[in-house]
């Protein structure tokens, strides 16, 4: 039993930023995201951000109002 279902939903409240999309960055997005958690996804390539955005694991960051300082200089290296 995971620490979600014996415990509530836990400390994290988000937003969350996934950097990377492939099958362990969604995967972490899709169990977030059924947990409740905003989940935003960052991914250098296109097609792997595409279908993760396509299977619910999050949005796509460029959609996150009012990021915080620090990524900006991320979002350029991606």
């Amino acid at each position: 039993m995971s620490a979600f279902h014996s415990h509530g939903r836990g400390h994290l409240d988000g937003p969350v930023v996934v950097f990377g999309t492939g099958l362990l960055g969604a995967s972490i997005g899709l169990g977030l995201r059924g947990r409740g958690v905003s989940v935003f996804l960052s991914d250098p390539s296109p097609t792997n951000q595409a279908v993760a955005v396509d299977i619910g694991a999050g949005r796509p960051l460029s959609e996150l109002a009012n990021p915080p300082s620090w990524l900006s200089s991320r979002r350029h290296r991606t």
